[in-house]
């Protein structure tokens, strides 16, 4: 699919047009380098930018608020899994389909609802803790604790196209983020932050050519979800024994969990071992795919991590059922709240061992 859009050049692409075109080297518009500029183009703080496009602050453009935490925050009296008001945490929108966020892991009560900051159905919201940087709109009531902003009453820009600027935006927020026990982006950062901003017909254009796209893309997306499945019926089969591979028909061993793997009991105090540059949080670990959506580094006010090798299997002991797991590809700290499985490489490998994650096996093995 061919897109035509009209956005403007890359801050760092050449724009500049020499003197033997049909523009005057003596009337062409220059920059401060005395360099011709390309025809209908301006040069601006965010880069070169289109003669009718200006560049306007995020506060110019939207109320900025920053989302509020009831605390403490795991006290039960905050939430009720009979309310339609979603609580949202990082882990929601790190596994949401991308655009929009569509359910929460977990919702308010009215208490909870009265102590954070609600937003309708259809807001723009930001996370800036954690993983920072990333934007969603949301389809349904919920409320943002204080690792979010919110954009609200929107001047002078179509909502999904400022959802796709601040997707532009995301390294760059990602960069200025705050490092400490994990990376905190300030509020005035984001509310002072200069974008480029075409006419309103021309955000709409655009708008609509990404979300063509982003349309093609959830196609693919569903047809490798398709393929997983296939994949996970085959695992099923074979892991069961009910389908044996071919050249094998010996008998299959009976053992413990606990014969086969176990959580290593190594821990370290950031406070007294400085900063460690690789820490996995439960939040970093997406439910039921085995795949890491981040880390962060420590900071001088962290708590005990535990220590985690090359090989071992991560697994989120808080709230095993939703199956939180990751094959650990270096070493690294991780979360008490965390096993960090060490496979017992007589009797299975890792790979295999991860497969028990995958199947719920190791939380109802180690939990009881």
């Amino acid at each position: 699919m061919e897109l035509k859009t009209a956005e403007a050049e890359p801050a760092t692409a050449v724009a500049w047009q020499t003197t033997d075109t049909e523009v005057s080297a003596q009337t062409a518009p220059r920059d401060s380098g005395q360099r011709v500029l390309k025809p209908g183009y301006k040069q601006t703080e965010v880069g070169l930018i289109p003669e009718d496009w200006e560049v306007k602050t995020l506060k110019e453009l939207a109320a900025i608020q920053r989302g509020a935490s009831p605390r403490p925050i795991d006290s039960p009296i905050w939430y009720d899994r009979a309310s339609t008001v979603g609580w949202v945490r990082i882990s929601d929108v790190t596994k949401s389909d991308g655009k929009q966020l569509k359910g929460t892991e977990d919702y308010l009560s009215d208490k909870g609802i009265a102590n954070s900051r609600f937003l309708p159905a259809g807001s723009l919201i930001m996370s800036i803790c954690a993983t920072v940087g990333i934007p969603v709109i949301t389809k349904i009531d919920s409320c943002i604790h204080d690792g979010f902003v919110g954009f609200t009453r929107l001047k002078f820009v179509d909502q999904e196209f400022l959802y796709y600027k601040l997707k532009e935006q995301e390294p760059a927020f990602r960069s200025m983020g705050q490092t400490g026990s994990q990376s905190n982006l300030n509020t005035d950062l984001v509310r002072d932050r200069p974008v480029a901003l075409p006419p309103l017909p021309e955000q709409r254009a655009i708008a609509a050519a990404l979300s063509d796209v982003d349309a093609l893309l959830a196609k693919l997306d569903a047809l490798i979800a398709k393929k997983r499945d296939l994949k996970q019926a085959a695992m099923q089969q074979l892991l069961s024994g009910k389908q044996r591979l071919p050249g094998f028909s010996g008998e299959w061993e009976v053992k413990r969990f606990g014969d086969i793997a176990t959580p290593r009991k190594d821990r370290l105090d950031p406070r007294k071992a400085g900063t460690q540059e690789f820490c996995i949080e439960l939040e970093h670990i997406e439910q039921g795919a085995g795949r890491l959506l981040g880390s962060a580094s420590t900071g001088d006010q962290s708590s005990l991590k535990s220590i985690f090798q090359a090989g071992d299997v991560l697994f989120g002991k808080l709230r095993a059922y939703l199956r939180k797991y990751w094959l650990a590809d270096r070493e690294g700290v991780c979360s008490t709240e965390i096993w960090a499985l060490m496979a017992h490489r007589r009797l299975v490998t890792p790979e295999f061992s991860l497969v028990f994650a995958n199947k719920g096996a190791i939380g109802r093995a180690l939990v009881g």
